[in-house]
């Protein structure tokens, strides 16, 4: 909708140009002749003004330049009854719009006002351009000025962080073989900057014999496949004679159709990395020897404790006590073990409890003579720290004894009758969420349904629940078609170097 007012003498020619606008919608106000209308004009706002260019005591063409010299924005639309060449002229000149000769229909009204009032907006907007125009120009020099002199401080703050990190750039062009060094990579190599190397084959004179093939194939393939390349490498500083290590990263460059131009990247000093890298793999060599050592020494010291044991049980008659000395050297067994299989094992930080409990539980069916029993064992990809291996294994080593013990009937080593049920003992260790589940199981005659873990006076099953409570686990236990003993406690994260290789083995 506009906001329009009309200027004409005749009143019939008001008051039907008004009805042809009302009726399209528009607002519109009348006025009889010039003064009038320059007195509404002040005190309304409007988009277009039509007028007849005869009007009493001032024409309709100074009505319209008094409208352009107060408000250029308002579109003038001039019409006539007596049309000559003079008055359209004079009418363009004074920057009316549009045109229109008496009698005027209202579609050539409605036309002649809807183009006026889209000058006006197109007007409006241009002159909203150009004022924002205006702005961006007398703010471009000072966004100029700030992003050169925060560039200049990007570039003096990777300048310096390049120097810090002894990191420089490089660019190659492959199709000039002209290369580009910063001055950060000249200080790698302990060169000036009108020393740097200017083409790929100078650069690789600085590059030890041994590592300059594989850095010139590195160079290839980033050329003929597009891929990074990241390597390390020994190189020279000519000038101080002296051997430093480089690891260089570079990036193909291509062109608008996809063709490579070259290579750019970075490389980075980091001879003093290595060598304190060499430090302590060094140092963590020897510790690790002194803990073979310490594991070694500590599967003797027990074995000597589990031999004296044995020793003192062959020298008593009372059965009690050659039992117990026995229980005592199977616990000691039980802890040698583990020592005994880290001594010789590639990681010092766990145990393959697979490995371990094959071990224990053979042992101890052995020294029972168990031979016959029925074994079935599951702790497949179980690793342990050796904090919680040591009471996993003095668990399994008592819940076990126990069955062999008093569990079947028949004794283990003895032969069982055609109809006495074979003698199972099942035990496992698997990872169940975010705990390990350990089961003993056994299908002998049970415990009755009045056991309870918490009341027994047996010094092994004691023994068992000191050392859940030490893995902060929950001990279960339950007497059907036998005993079952379920032990779940939280998974402790493995710490140490897992996959380090033992001395024994490093030197091979």
């Amino acid at each position: 909708m506009a906001r329009i007012l009309v200027v004409d003498d005749e009143r019939s020619m008001r008051i039907t140009l008004q009805e042809f606008l009302c009726d399209d919608g528009h607002y519109v106000q009348v006025a009889g002749d010039a003064e009038t209308a320059l007195e509404t004009l002040g005190n309304e706002s409007f988009d277009v003004v039509v007028s007849d260019i005869i009007l009493p005591r001032t024409s309709g063409v100074e009505l319209l330049e008094q409208i352009r010299e107060k408000s250029p924005d308002i579109q003038v639309i001039m019409m006539t009854g007596e049309p000559t060449v003079d008055t359209a002229a004079s009418a363009v000149r004074s920057g009316a719009v549009d045109y229109l000769l008496k009698p005027i229909g209202k579609r050539e009204i409605l036309r002649a006002v809807a183009n006026a009032a889209r000058v006006k907006e197109l007007s409006e907007e241009k002159q909203r351009l150009e004022r924002a125009n205006r702005r961006y120009q007398e703010n471009l020099e000072q966004l100029i000025d700030d992003r050169t002199r925060a560039l200049r401080e990007s570039e003096s703050r990777l300048m310096e962080a390049q120097r810090i990190g002894r990191i420089g750039n490089w660019e190659w062009d492959s199709r000039h073989d002209a290369l580009y060094w910063s001055e950060q990579m000249c200080r790698l190599f302990g060169l000036a900057t009108g020393e740097a190397p200017t083409s790929c084959a100078q650069h690789l004179e600085l590059v030890t014999e041994e590592d300059r093939q594989t850095y010139r194939e590195a160079i290839q393939h980033t050329l003929r496949t597009g891929e990074d390349f990241e390597l390390e490498h020994s190189a020279v500083r000519p000038k101080q004679n002296e051997h430093v290590v480089i690891w260089v990263r570079g990036n193909v460059r291509l062109n608008a159709s996809g063709e490579a131009i070259g290579i750019h990247g970075t490389a980075q000093d980091i001879t003093e990395r290595k060598q304190a890298e060499e430090q302590i793999q060094t140092s963590l060599e020897e510790k690790e020897v002194l803990l073979q050592e310490v594991h070694h020494r500590v599967k003797n010291n027990l074995a000597v404790i589990s031999g004296l044991l044995d020793l003192q049980s062959r020298t008593e008659k009372a059965p009690s006590v050659r039992e117990a000395l026995q229980t005592s050297r199977m616990r000691i067994q039980a802890m040698s073990s583990i020592h005994e299989q880290l001594y010789g094992s590639l990681s010092l930080a766990q145990v393959d409890m697979a490995e371990y409990m094959s071990q224990l539980v053979s042992t101890i069916r052995a020294s029972y003579g168990a031979d016959r029993l029925e074994l079935e064992l599951l702790f497949a990809g179980v690793h342990l720290d050796l904090d919680t291996a040591i009471p996993c294994g003095l668990i399994v080593n008592e819940l076990f004894t126990n069955s062999l013990k008093h569990a079947f009937p028949v004794a283990p080593g003895d032969i069982p009758s055609e109809k006495a049920p074979q003698n199972r003992v099942f035990v496992s260790l698997q990872p169940v969420d975010t705990n390990y589940e350990l089961i003993v199981r056994d299908n002998g005659k049970g415990l009755g349904a009045s056991f309870q873990v918490e009341a027994t006076g047996s010094l092994g099953l004691r023994i068992v629940r000191m050392l859940a409570q030490q893995l902060k686990g929950n001990l279960e236990h339950r007497c059907v078609d036998g005993t079952e003993f379920r032990l779940l406690f939280p998974i402790r994260k493995l710490t140490g170097r897992d996959d380090a290789p033992s001395p024994r083995d490093a030197g091979k």
